[in-house]
């Protein structure tokens, strides 16, 4: 997906861009929660939202000059999409808590985020 914003938005500085894509749950811990990288809040006792609005507020200079915080940015934005449409949408968040669960529905995003982490070393693997 970064690849192809950067293409229709004319972004400079794609490496980046697509970083910045990435780092939201670049989260070594494996506990994004904790870590507050996603500037999530409940809107009720089952919804949560990325508060990108947030994080925009906090990083607004950074957000219209600089790409990785752009990246960031939207990455917060793409996540409530998903959220909205896969969770409640498709219905699955009632399958949260469910065995195997959340590991098959985000198998590819680890075994990827690892990769690219140690590949582009932003964390070096053990």
């Amino acid at each position: 997906m970064a690849q192809e914003l950067c293409q229709r938005c004319n972004i400079e500085e794609p490496d980046r861009f697509s970083l910045g894509m990435l780092l939201p749950d670049a989260v070594v811990t494996g506990n994004k929660k904790a870590a507050g990288t996603h500037f999530d809040r409940m809107t009720d006792s089952t919804h949560k939202v990325m508060d990108f609005s947030k994080f925009y507020e906090k990083f607004e200079e950074q957000v219209n000059t600089d790409e990785l915080y752009l990246g960031y940015y939207l990455h917060l934005i793409e996540d409530c999409v998903f959220r909205k449409y896969i969770y409640y949408g498709l219905g699955l968040l009632e399958l949260r808590g469910k065995e195997g669960f959340l590991e098959q529905l985000y198998r590819d995003y680890h075994s990827v985020n690892g990769y690219l982490a140690e590949k582009y070393e932003i964390i070096k693997l053990p």
